[in-house]
């Protein structure tokens, strides 16, 4: 399976965007998305996730749309103005709720910080079509992505944003009730971090040993092992075939 990290959708632009234009700016930038990933048509699934955003997201004082891309790509994104892209491929990964909870919480803790319109404004003399970077394998990956070569301080902003998401993310987690183990668990999973972002985040989990796994947190629930076996047993669309055609023996002279 090949994995896409899109670890922070932001433009890098000319410009900079004040805060009152955000939630415009992230819907020109969702609707963009949206044209490369369809979301989800599964109402339940829809609705699982959102609750399970919008429990994650009371802590960090925000509001999140979380939308499901019907896409078995392991895809996470994080939109200025509020807007969540989890795929399929995310869920079906997954093998608990703590860490489902844990890569929803990473980009919940992106929205939060505003890093999408911070680096933005960092990126503002390059000039690079106004586009999500996807970073396919990390950090590192966004350069191809973008088919631009990303300077080196913008490289390490873009660490310093990893490290900080991942230290609000564990602090929300363990607000909303989660084990918050299942934030390195989940993270690893999705297997799109560079070695720097890796070992900042075996720094972390270190640092945090005595705090992120809580007597009764939550590490999973019958509704994330419903909504997964659903995706499991989503029937697609079969791909065209080609019309039969009339095979004839060959002709001996």
């Amino acid at each position: 399976m090949r994995t896409v990290c899109i670890a922070m959708a932001c433009a890098l632009g000319a410009w900079s965007q004040p805060k009152d234009k955000e939630g415009a700016f992230g819907r020109q930038m969702a609707a963009e998305i949206l044209r490369q990933y369809p979301a989800l048509d599964d109402s339940d699934v829809d609705s699982y996730v959102n609750r399970l955003a919008g429990r994650i997201a009371a802590p960090a004082k925000t509001t999140v749309k979380a939308i499901v891309t019907d896409t078995a790509e392991t895809a996470l994104g994080a939109i200025p103005g509020g807007f969540l892209f989890v795929s399929n491929g995310v869920i079906l990964r997954m093998e608990s709720e703590a860490e489902l909870a844990g890569v929803v919480a990473h980009g919940i803790a992106h929205i939060a910080a505003r890093h999408g319109i911070r680096l933005a404004d960092r990126t503002q003399p390059v000039t690079v079509p106004a586009t999500p970077i996807i970073f396919a394998g990390g950090i590192q990956g966004a350069c191809a992505c973008a088919s631009v070569a990303i300077p080196l301080g913008v490289m390490n902003q873009l660490t310093r944003f990893e490290e900080e998401a991942d230290r609000l993310a564990a602090g929300y987690l363990k607000q909303a009730g989660f084990d918050a183990q299942g934030l390195f668990d989940g993270m690893k999973r999705m297997s799109c971090a560079d070695a720097e972002v890796r070992e900042g985040r075996e720094r972390l989990r270190a640092e945090l040993a005595d705090q992120i796994t809580q007597p009764g947190g939550i590490l999973t629930s019958s509704e994330f092992d419903q909504v997964r076996h659903r995706l499991q047993t989503l029937k697609r669309p079969e791909p065209a075939r080609a019309p039969p055609t009339l095979r004839r023996p060959p002709r001996h002279f």
